[in-house]
């Protein structure tokens, strides 16, 4: 549905030069494809307060999307992958990344950045059941970046891989919708600061099951639960709870609550600290993240000359 070929450009003073491309075209009433580029370049040093340290960081950048679709009456796929090659240079003025780096050269910082990613993910909808279909879901994740900071060396790889199967249907009639299946992530981190080492090799396989209750316009509800184990933390449940109620037809309330686990990327999170002289000391292993979420949402919605003005309050707690 998009254009054909859409160019832009931009420039500014600090010398700055960014590029992007689309196309797009059908291939045949089946088949379709999307290409987006990117490109940009910042090759001037630019201080302009004369602290004797970069404004912004010098860059190169070229980033890269190919997305191909297929959609038939009862089968629609997709599949596509993406590139990022990244190159970023800061510090002081007079860096330069052919110097040597001791204390009695500038400061500097150079952070390269290669990404690959290719994914794949089909559905089909079933001819004789209403709101069934079945789908699956695949990503692969390839992510290097080789970084210093100063006199602190950071780098680090991950490969993941990502596979999610669901089936959705009815109980009943189509008022009352699920949705189950099964995934698996398996995740392999490899990160190296100065002369230390933090790897972690991580799978987790779940199972999920999600159901949804419509009442017309009027009432939604979206009520889930799903287990993981991990082999590392172990197994954990997460379960969600969503509602959305229109008290009329200008004012709508909503209210979600839910429990959210995530491992965490201490260094790769903070990696700003290590612009810093201080040494980094890890006193004991991270545990695995947890967070607990509930909230509640009123929109109210008027007619102003002609105009909808839309007013919302919320209230949400996280722990």
């Amino acid at each position: 549905e998009a254009d054909k070929l859409f160019l832009n450009a931009y420039g500014n003073i600090h010398g700055k030069v960014e590029g992007n491309v689309i196309s797009a075209f059908r291939l045949n009433p089946k088949w379709s494809t999307a290409i987006f580029a990117h490109a940009e370049n910042l090759s001037h040093k630019v201080d302009d307060n004369g602290d004797g340290f970069l404004d912004m960081p010098l860059m190169t950048q070229y980033n890269v999307f190919n997305r191909w679709k297929y959609s038939s009456e009862h089968l629609t796929t997709q599949l596509g992958f993406k590139v990022l090659d990244e190159d970023r240079t800061g510090g002081q003025k007079d860096f330069s990344t052919d110097m040597a780096r001791d204390t009695s050269m500038p400061y500097g910082i150079n952070v390269k950045t290669r990404r690959y990613e290719a994914f794949w993910k089909g559905g089909v909808v079933f001819e004789n059941r209403p709101s069934t279909s079945v789908a699956m879901i695949q990503q692969f994740t390839h992510h290097s970046q080789n970084s210093y900071f100063g006199l602190n060396d950071y780098d680090a790889e991950e490969n993941s891989y990502y596979l999610n199967l669901l089936f959705q249907s009815y109980i009943g009639n189509t008022r009352h919708n699920f949705t189950t299946g099964m995934s698996f992530e398996m995740s392999n981190y490899i990160e190296h600061l100065n002369d230390s080492a933090f790897n972690q090799f991580e799978r987790v396989p779940g199972i999920f099951f999600q159901y949804t209750y419509k009442l017309d316009e009027k009432l939604s509800i979206i009520a889930g639960i799903r287990g993981d184990y991990h082999n590392i933390y172990g197994a954990f449940a997460t379960p969600r709870f969503h509602i959305k109620y229109s008290i009329n037809e200008k004012t709508i309330l909503r209210a979600s609550a839910g429990l959210g686990y995530r491992t965490a990327r201490v260094i790769a999170e903070n990696n700003t600290m290590l612009a810093s002289s201080r040494a980094l000391k890890i006193e004991e292993e991270p545990e695995q993240e947890q967070a607990f979420n509930a909230g509640i949402n009123i929109t109210r919605y008027f007619d102003l000359m002609g105009r909808e003005l839309r007013l919302s309050g919320e209230v949400y707690h996280t722990r």
